[in-house]
């Protein structure tokens, strides 16, 4: 498809569909492209392609993608709940939005890329449980609200994101999830393997820049700690039925309704038709729903 620009679509829902080799030379819009198909990998060149928004959303079969991004400006959802993607290596210059890119990528180990333009990174690792290694400049980074959320960043991955976090201009927010105990002593060692001699030492390398930061441990959102004031934070919790049980992540007690809980931790925006509870299980338990297997 040599003269292709546009593919907004185009093989959106076609389960059948595992493999693509087809050159894609002049693309630019790929939104909802491959939305929902079953390929399983992913290595033609996209030079061109500026738009990935929800490209791959929901591919359960991909595996792998390798591929630089020159181009890409908008990479919302686009590898949304790709939850068997183990492998991805890709520069993205030009990425700006990323919010939702990598949403439930849940076998995803490890982050390399050029990262140095992104701006907007809400929720783009949140549901990478075994995500432990990332190495990238964050240089530009302006929202990082649920950014890290739900992984396992070892202190080296932390430690390479304070320091290339840019100074906000007023406040802004990340939030992680590490792999480590939330305890004094584990939080010390975490600290000192950040190069800090403290945890509060670690804590200040963040407040200095502006950043507000909360940590989960060892992926429990129930122990989120807010590192400039100490404390566990609330989250705010919605509710929300929907009626394709694939994209679903709960059921009800009888397994007759589907739902998803959305949550967030930040209080920056607006938290007007949330309910306030001191932890995802006190949520689920509150709305009597069963997490999916």
């Amino acid at each position: 498809l040599p003269r292709l620009t546009d593919g907004s679509d185009m093989f959106m829902s076609c389960p059948k569909l595992t493999s693509f080799n087809i050159d894609l030379p002049r693309l630019t819009n790929g939104r909802r492209m491959f939305y929902d198909t079953g390929l399983t990998s992913f290595s033609i060149e996209l030079p061109n392609l500026t738009d990935g928004y929800q490209m791959f959303y929901y591919c359960e079969n991909l595996t792998s993608f390798n591929i630089d991004l020159p181009r890409l400006t908008n990479g919302q959802q686009m590898f949304y709940e790709c939850n068997n993607l183990k492998s991805f290596s890709s520069n993205l210059p030009n990425l700006t939005g990323g919010t939702n890119m990598f949403y439930n990528c849940a076998k995803l180990t490890s982050f390399c890329g050029d990262l140095s333009n992104l701006t907007d990174g809400r929720w783009m690792f949140d549901g990478c449980t075994i995500l432990t290694t990332f190495n990238s400049n964050l240089s530009s980074l302006t929202n990082g609200d649920g950014m890290f959320s739900r992984c396992k960043l070892d202190a080296q991955s932390v430690a390479n994101i304070v320091h290339t976090l840019p100074i906000h201009e007023t406040s802004g927010t990340i939030n992680f999830g590490i792999g480590c105990d939330d305890t004094v002593q584990d939080q010390l060692l975490f600290a000192q393997e950040c190069d800090c001699e403290t945890w509060q030492e670690l804590l200040d390398e963040f407040s200095a820049k502006n950043w507000q930061a909360s940590f989960s441990c060892n992926g429990r959102p129930t122990t989120t700690y807010n590192m400039r004031r100490g404390e566990t934070l609330p989250i705010y919790a919605k509710l929300e039925e929907v009626t394709d049980e694939k994209h679903a992540q709960y059921t009800s007690a009888d397994g007759s309704k589907f739902f998803n809980i959305n949550y967030f931790h930040s209080t920056n925006g607006s938290t007007e038709g949330y309910d306030v509870f001191s932890s995802l299980e006190e949520a689920i338990s509150t709305y009597n729903v069963t997490p999916k297997n």
